[in-house]
């Protein structure tokens, strides 16, 4: 499981993966489960 941190999320989702590095779009393509940190979410 890997725990993203909103922002990163945001990217992946809305602004297209080809904004992260290749090693970070990698992880979260081969991660078995994802969570979403909800923290940054409440502010």
């Amino acid at each position: 499981m890997i725990l993203l941190y909103t922002y990163i999320w945001v990217n992946w989702i809305l602004l297209r993966r080809d904004t992260l590095k290749p090693a970070i779009a990698s992880a979260i393509e081969n991660a078995d489960r994802i969570g979403i940190s909800v923290m940054p979410c409440l502010k």
